[in-house]
């Protein structure tokens, strides 16, 4: 059946509005009318940065990360480097991409007129919406000074030097260094040495004429830049060492020369004297020898060298003194016999020691009877030969007639 036109219409509009009525046309039929729901607005774009806030030092580098939300399209960031409102790349930095909606910052070589640089990304789906990150440019703090002292370990005899040398690393002022002996933690200078100059590097120690108590003692160079930096040498006075000589007599120059306390004087040319010394404090010393004649024990000569004692040799030299023997006094004179030598340094007696000129005995003559029947006339000779003091072989020849014999040298 059909419905009259405006039932229908009203039917159609309750229907339109969700009406849900259990009778149609029943008294007392209420009728509530619902509004249509509204599309729900799109959620808006919102962009958050990580860090936020970051200290980097200059030519450090640094990772940020912009967070997108409700960005249907992923359309992702831009970068911005600002200082004062005003783009400032590359004066205050640079900016690399590693990745969606990431970047790599770039502090520069030198902080700016401000050290505070901004770094906003904005969303290329809204323009509106960005996010900000706060940096601070900082220089990095200067390397410590550092100093070292060669030697760091060392023993000095009393009366005996020893340098030092510091070596000062970062120090851009070029301050120096301060020199102090201690011991026990207290100043000790001049009781325990003394120092050429408190503020010259490097520095001469100069021990004690005497060993201080305790022995050892500290010196300590310290940075006049920054006076929490220093290093320490441990020095040990001791005593110095007794010196000795030792004497070798030999007819050869060569130092590994047999040693011998005899010799022929008709057969030495020179006489060579080693003086093997031991112990000898630093420096330079004057070595004497003076020999003395077997008869009456008169000086017969006296010679003086030089030698020097560096820090290195440990007190040891060796020094040769040539003594000329044939063309002298004595093979001239045939000065045999027991000669003493007297070794001195520095004008104190060391070392005595002798040594024995003689003279070769000569050959006993053999005579031997030869017959030499059905001869005219007969003879006696004989033939000798005899070294003298390297001048080479002299040839003695002599003839006698005799009546019945000859005699020869066997």
């Amino acid at each position: 059946m059909a419905l009259p036109f405006k039932t229908a219409q009203r039917l159609e509009a309750m229907v339109k509005m969700g009406v849900l009525c259990l009778g149609l046309g029943q008294a007392g039929c209420n009728v509530a009318v619902v509004q249509p729901r509204q599309p729900q607005p799109p959620l808006s774009v919102s962009v958050s940065l990580s860090p936020s806030v970051a200290s980097v030092l200059v030519l450090r580098t640094q990772t940020f990360t912009a967070i997108v939300q409700n960005d249907a399209g992923n359309s992702g960031v831009t970068w911005t480097l600002i200082q004062a409102g005003n783009p400032c790349s590359p004066q205050c930095g640079t900016l690399a991409s590693s990745g969606a909606n990431q970047e790599i910052y770039t502090a520069p070589t030198s902080v700016p007129n401000s050290a505070i640089v901004t770094l906003t990304a904005t969303s290329l789906a809204d323009a509106t919406k960005s996010a900000s990150a706060t940096l601070t440019l900082i220089v990095p703090p200067p390397p410590p000074i550092l100093v070292s002292l060669s030697p760091t370990l060392v023993s000095v005899q009393v009366l005996q030097t020893q340098q030092f040398a510091a070596v000062i690393e970062n120090d851009a002022q070029n301050g120096g260094i301060v020199w102090t002996l201690t011991q026990s933690s207290n100043s000790c200078d001049p009781g325990c040495g003394a120092l050429s100059a408190p503020a010259v590097n490097p520095v001469t120690y100069t021990a004690p004429s005497s060993i201080p108590n305790p022995a050892t003692v500290s010196l300590t160079a310290t940075s006049v830049t920054d006076n929490t930096k220093s290093s320490t040498a441990t020095i040990m006075v001791i005593p110095s060492p007794v010196p000795t000589a030792t004497l070798k007599f030999c007819d050869d120059v060569d130092p590994n020369c047999l040693a011998k306390d005899t010799f022929d004087l008709n057969q030495i040319r020179d006489l060579f004297i080693w003086v093997d010394w031991r112990g000898v404090p630093i420096g330079t010393h004057t070595q004497t020898i003076d020999l003395f004649l077997p008869q009456g024990h008169f000086l017969y000569i006296s010679y003086s060298d030089d030698f020097a004692i560096t820090d290195s040799s440990n007190g040891s030299a060796t020094v040769l003194r040539p003594m000329p023997v044939a063309g002298t006094w004595i093979t001239q004179r045939q000065l045999s016999g027991t000669w003493e030598v007297r070794v001195s340094l520095d004008g104190q007696l060391m070392e005595t020691k002798t040594f024995q000129l003689f003279v070769q005995a000569a050959p006993t003559a053999k005579l031997n009877p030869i017959r030499t029947p059905n001869r005219p006339a007969w003879r006696n000779s004989y033939q000798f030969r005899q070294k003298e003091a390297g001048r080479g072989l002299r040839v003695l020849q002599r003839a006698r007639k005799c009546s019945k014999s000859s005699y020869l040298w066997a």
